[in-house]
């Protein structure tokens, strides 16, 4: 009976995941082409919005994929330490991008409506702008991989679930991805 569940409810998830991946994507897509069209117009409070969304459409075309097929087989059908480290990887550092891009946009547009010439200068837009949407961007990727790839020790992944926090919290990083976490988070608030 339990198994019946299961089966049913993975069924279930596979397929809302398929029918909200494909109009999530194409909206995406859409957006993505309209900014496009109008990118002689673009402010600087746009050029989040963009990262956001592309960030979020690599994540559906990459990342949900391989959920959906977990929920459709029932377990990670590509068993091996290099896959397992670089979905890691990529889970990882997407989610990290999405959130310090997310952060710094709200710490910058509080800094806007407070002080209106903050983004006055070229160099002032470089230092408040681009180089913090370029280290919230590789931050987390460059992070991540030494962490997850370049860390020495031996995991032992459970193929059976992917759910993350059953999964790749048993991992041998993830400990010191946790502590180390906090310490950029510090840093942010300092």
């Amino acid at each position: 009976m339990a198994d019946d569940t299961l089966s049913w409810l993975s069924h279930a998830k596979f397929w809302i995941l398929l029918i909200l991946s494909i109009p999530s994507i194409i909206c995406s897509i859409l957006i993505l082409i309209y900014f496009y069209q109008k990118r002689r117009n673009i402010s600087l409070d746009n050029h989040f919005i963009i990262v956001l969304i592309i960030t979020s459409l690599l994540i559906k075309t990459t990342d949900i994929p391989f959920v959906m097929d977990y929920y459709k087989h029932g377990r990670v059908s590509y068993t091996s330490n290099a896959f397992c480290k670089w979905w890691n990887w990529w889970e990882y550092s997407t989610n990290g991008l999405l959130l310090f891009v997310m952060a710094w946009s709200s710490i910058e547009r509080h800094l806007r409506v407070f002080n209106r010439t903050i983004m006055a200068t070229r160099w002032k837009r470089f230092f408040f702008h681009f180089l913090p949407m370029l280290i919230a961007g590789l931050y987390p990727s460059i992070f991540y991989f030494a962490v997850m790839v370049l860390n020495s020790c031996k995991n032992q992944w459970n193929y059976e679930t992917v759910f993350f926090f059953q999964i790749f919290f048993r991992s041998c990083f993830s400990y010191i991805s946790i502590l180390l976490g906090f310490v950029f988070v510090a840093m942010l608030c300092e």
